[in-house]
């Protein structure tokens, strides 16, 4: 439950003005269970999460992070059948 609690503090960014005349919508999915072991193993409330295509890896980046320290974690998409 505590990591589901966590999962939903996930943040969603829009882009800026001159990304979003660019973006289109897309379709991604990622395992839930690595999603929430990334989740739990960040010590803030929220995150960043940044995607660019449903192929590549997604970006997570907690929003504060102690001094001298650079947490990056990537997570690979899962193939949806369309």
């Amino acid at each position: 439950a505590a990591a589901l609690a966590q999962a939903q503090r996930m943040i969603a960014q829009a882009p800026d003005d001159a990304t979003r005349e660019r973006a289109e919508d897309m379709q991604i999915a990622f395992n839930a269970k690595f999603l929430v072991e990334m989740l739990n193993a960040v010590e803030t409330d929220e995150v960043k999460m940044e995607l660019s295509t449903p192929t590549k890896a997604g970006l997570i980046k907690p929003t504060e992070q102690n001094e001298g320290e650079d947490v990056l974690m990537l997570v690979m998409p899962l193939m949806l059948n369309q």
